[in-house]
């Protein structure tokens, strides 16, 4: 008998746990998109196949390599172009890198043979902001803004494009979908 409730302890503070983590990392944080003009961003990035949950390690890697040769970057970044649940793993595509502080934008340029560069116009975007706490926000962000950003591009005649998520020190994930009207 003891035993039986040493369990339905474990599993109760087990679930208030959970729920405290997911309260801290915003898994229950209010997702609204809004419509905003969202750009431009230069990004140091690195193109990827495979498993996304190697995407963190080559971001901080770069992002290493970047303030060694003195460039500032604030921001990681990641395009994610595949469904994990649709596409076998080896063939997952995404680029991932960082974001590069204005202030070394004409200095990224004159690296180009060290690093890859790019430039994200500024665009018209749908854009769901939530809380950036710790890695389990970002699986809550997927889980809650991918969904919702899909869904109002399908309600408002729009493509659903490839969802940009840009992450920053002010402790905020932006998943931002470019819009492009249907044909």
């Amino acid at each position: 008998m003891k035993s039986f409730r040493y369990l339905i302890f474990f599993i109760v503070i087990s679930f208030i746990a959970f729920l405290l983590l997911g309260w801290y990392s915003g898994l229950f944080a209010k997702t609204k998109v809004e419509i905003k003009a969202v750009g431009p961003y230069v990004v140091a990035y690195a193109d990827v196949k495979g498993e996304y949950s190697e995407t963190t390690r080559i971001q901080d890697s770069l992002s290493n390599k970047l303030w060694e040769d003195g460039i500032e970057n604030y921001q990681t970044f990641g395009i994610f172009y595949d469904d994990p649940q649709n596409s076998p793993i080896e063939t997952l595509r995404c680029k991932v890198g960082c974001v590069i502080h204005h202030d070394y934008t004409s200095k990224i340029y004159k690296m180009t043979s060290k690093y890859r560069v790019m430039t994200i116009e500024m665009q018209t975007s749908a854009v769901v902001e939530l809380p950036y706490k710790n890695a389990f926000s970002i699986y809550a962000g997927i889980y809650k803004a991918y969904p919702e950003l899909h869904d109002y591009c399908e309600d408002n005649g729009y493509l659903v494009n490839p969802i940009i998520e840009i992450a920053d020190e002010s402790n905020k994930i932006f998943f931002i979908m470019p819009l492009t009207t249907k044909k």
